[in-house]
């Protein structure tokens, strides 16, 4: 193997290994996995078509057991190629877009779009222009199935210091607290900058605040990431100008499971002829 493709088959491993590291409001929980394929299982129907927004390997293994066909759209090959390695099993029905989820072209339409948090990659005004592409490439009768993280209705937003010390309420759900420290340095739009809350959580820990262990637990995975958590209001507004709501409905592991709800809705005809 020659060095070049030797250092890209590495890279695909350390894709894979970060993914594995990451908590659980990023990939999705065991009960949030059962909440999707409850539903798949509900719906699903001879010669059914999902779309999935991201390679996401727990999606792509309950497809590929579900026996549906399936296609994947992601910007980054890179990340395809290493989500391949977290699969139990070689999908039969998978076809690869790759493009960006705003603009990707299509000449099919799905029964189904699966995603994962993507669109709070996305920031608040964009939230939209992937709503409506969602709706867009669904069928007449087609609906969109995905966990997106927000900020929970009547959530009393703590200063710095309440924020961080929920890891002694929830030590073993690293994640409500850290979601808390994000919210205290949100903008306007709901853009949660990660780079902030890790220089102010150094500075904490130096000053000892915190101990060791607590700052290990609540530094996240991804250093540069910047995430966008609407608040549960504002984006109810904007999915049910394309979706009517069907349920909504969250995982059971963790209390900050809270801050990802799974959607599920069916697209709205009259307005879905604005969206194509």
């Amino acid at each position: 193997m020659d060095e070049h493709k030797k250092m890209i088959e590495e890279s695909f491993e350390i894709y894979a290994r970060v993914w594995k590291a990451m908590p659980h409001i990023i990939r999705p929980t065991k009960s949030e996995v059962g909440i999707y394929e409850r539903i798949l299982r509900k719906i699903k129907k001879d010669g059914m078509k999902v779309l999935i927004l991201g390679a996401t390997p727990e999606f792509r293994d309950l497809t590929t057991k579900l026996g549906i066909e399936t296609t994947i759209v992601d910007v980054n090959p890179v990340m395809i190629k290493s989500m391949n390695l977290l699969m139990s099993q070689k999908p039969a029905k998978e076809k690869v877009i790759i493009g960006d989820w705003l603009s990707f072209k299509t000449g099919e339409k799905y029964d189904v779009v699966l995603s994962d948090c993507s669109i709070n990659m996305l920031p608040w005004p964009r939230f939209e222009d992937l709503v409506r592409k969602v709706a867009g490439v669904l069928k007449d009768d087609g609906y969109w199935l995905g966990r997106v993280c927000i900020t929970p209705k009547g959530f009393n937003f703590p200063s710095w210091d309440e924020s961080w010390k929920f890891i002694r309420k929830y030590p073993n759900d690293p994640w409500e607290a850290i979601n808390c420290m994000l919210a205290t340095v949100r903008d306007k739009d709901w853009l949660m900058p990660v780079p902030k809350v890790l220089e102010r959580l150094k500075q904490d820990f130096d000053a000892g605040k915190m101990t060791e262990e607590e700052y290990n637990k609540l530094k996240i995975p991804n250093p540069k990431m910047s995430i966008t958590y609407p608040s549960e209001e504002e984006f109810d507004k904007v999915f049910s100008k394309y979706f009517t709501l069907m349920s909504k409905e969250l995982g059971s592991e963790f209390f900050s499971c809270r801050w990802g709800p799974v959607y599920f809705g069916k697209v709205s005809p009259v307005l879905k002829s604005s969206s194509a």
